[in-house]
């Protein structure tokens, strides 16, 4: 695709007014596809391409003030080249696989940065790419950016990391070599997780190492998708009545905080009723807060022997209880696949580790250990 770009512009007519206008044009095009990826600094919260987010692009070629028409001639030459289109109040980059190749481009050149972003894959993947092919020391410090990155993170992120490192699969410079090694290693300790889709996506980034093949696999989608769930979250006070759940007194909007109706939902999920009311009962307590203890009568293996624990623990262990209908597991794990029961999970115990994995794995999400003081963390989720 950087070959492309390059015939393109070289063969797009010059306006004559800019001196280098081609290579001008090149690092135009990769601020803006890198406020597209949201990885450049702009004024405006929108990655969109407005005129502000498109001025300050001008910064970095660099044009004083009084050349800003300078940069609005560049402009017009990256849309008279094809790669860049304007329509009304705003511009794009055309080609979706170009704007991955600038973007790539420019995170090339900014040294120690990198993202383990899910929605930035394919771009570190790109830009590994690039790295590859530059000398030993921007790959060392590209390394070092990632060991760095790594240290924020859970050990399900070492497997965006075999993804960059398949990309120096044929390089022979010693950070390359020690970065590969430190991915073997880091793949040991993730063995670990009791967790076969853990395991199944370890396996396949193994494969890509020996195999340089790095195309990555869409994230797993086994689950209900929450789109599909809420529309089943319709007329509690019926359900409540048709799985013998007692209404609670008070307004009908305080009924999910109710103990007695979250514990009868989670039972209801075990008692081998209809595919509806199954749906049904996952799609509230997904909208709930599943904070209540509750004490199960239901036969659901827990741990300790204890029969009191939160609602949100008792679906926890539905999802992994593998005397339960896989069907079952997958619902459970359905309701489960929210951001702040993901965090909740994670920091009750390390027992739900494989399952918050699993989650993680399902949605195409991450844990980051974000810095709130200087001696304080806590844990967040990005995608």
């Amino acid at each position: 695709m950087g070959a492309w770009l390059d015939r393109v512009l070289k063969a797009t007519r010059s306006s004559g007014q800019v001196v280098a206008e081609i290579d001008q044009a090149r690092r135009l095009l990769r601020y803006l596809a890198a406020i597209q990826f949201e990885i450049a600094p702009r004024p405006e919260p929108t990655t969109d391409l407005v005129r502000e987010n498109v001025r300050r692009a001008f910064w970095t070629l660099p044009l004083q003030l009084e050349e800003e028409k300078l940069g609005w001639h560049l402009v017009d030459f990256c849309v008279r080249s094809g790669v860049l289109i304007h329509a009304g109040e705003r511009w794009q980059i055309v080609n979706p696989q170009a704007a991955l190749t600038l973007a790539a481009e420019y995170v090339a050149d900014q040294t120690g940065w990198v993202s383990l972003r899910p929605k930035h894959r394919q771009l570190m993947i790109e830009t590994a790419a690039l790295i590859a092919r530059r000398d030993a020391d921007q790959q060392a410090a590209f390394f070092n950016a990632w060991r760095k990155a790594l240290a924020s993170m859970t050990t399900l992120s070492f497997l965006e990391a075999a993804d960059v490192a398949a990309e120096f699969n044929h390089t022979a410079s010693h950070p390359a070599q020690e970065f590969t090694a430190d991915a073997v290693r880091w793949f040991k300790e993730l063995e670990r997780i009791d967790s076969a889709a853990v395991l199944d996506a370890m396996r396949q980034r193994v494969q890509r190492l020996s195999a340089n093949h790095v195309q990555t696999d869409a994230p797993l989608r086994s689950l209900i998708p929450a789109s599909d769930l809420e529309r089943y979250a319709y007329d509690l006070a019926e359900l409540l009545e048709r799985v013998n759940i007692s209404r609670p007194t008070g307004d009908e909007s305080g009924w999910l905080e109710d103990r007695g109706v979250q514990r009868g939902l989670v039972e209801s999920l075990v008692e081998g009723r209809s595919p509806e009311v199954l749906l049904r009962c996952a799609a509230w307590l997904r909208r709930s807060s599943l904070s209540r203890i509750v004490e199960i009568k239901a036969k659901i293996v827990t741990p300790w022997n204890s029969r009191r624990l939160s609602a949100l623990e008792m679906v926890a262990l539905l999802a992994r209880d593998p005397q339960q209908d896989p069907a079952l597991n997958r619902l459970a794990k359905s309701i489960l696949a929210k951001d702040d029961f993901i965090l909740r999970l994670w920091n009750a115990s390390n027992e739900y580790t494989p399952l918050v994995f699993e989650l993680l794995l399902a949605i195409d999400k991450r844990l980051y250990k974000h810095p709130v003081s200087l001696d304080t963390t806590e844990w967040r989720i990005i995608d």
